[in-house]
């Protein structure tokens, strides 16, 4: 397994989305957890690749699509906002070639770029 973290990292849609609470009045979401996956066995983009969040008894699902709508195209990254937790339990990836993967323990508020383990 290969992971990889960029720290500081800012993504600009939540930069907005938190000026915006700020301007309301909202307490700010301030942590968050997000991953670049890239596929080896898969499709090197990852997608159809299910990613499974679990933290506080919690748990957020996202596939990664390369696309949502007429004529667009979807960032890989996928990005999962936790509120006030401060830690996540574990991350599962189910990937297109029928291989899972699970992390224990993610740090948040880091890139975390993950590669497909190649099945023997």
């Amino acid at each position: 397994m290969s992971v990889q973290t960029q720290p500081g990292l800012i993504d600009p849609r939540a930069a907005v989305e938190q000026m915006i609470r700020q301007e309301l009045g909202e307490q700010p979401t301030k942590d968050r957890l997000v991953s670049l996956i890239e596929g080896a066995a898969s499709n090197r983009s990852a997608i159809g690749a299910r990613l499974e969040l679990r933290w506080n008894g919690k748990t957020q699902v996202q596939e990664v699509a390369a696309a949502t709508g007429f004529s667009a195209q979807n960032q890989r990254r996928v990005h999962y906002g936790l509120g006030t937790a401060t830690a996540v339990d574990r991350v599962v990836i189910r990937w297109p070639s029928g291989t899972t993967q699970t992390i224990e323990g993610p740090a948040i508020d880091r890139l975390h770029t993950v590669k497909e383990p190649m099945n023997r």
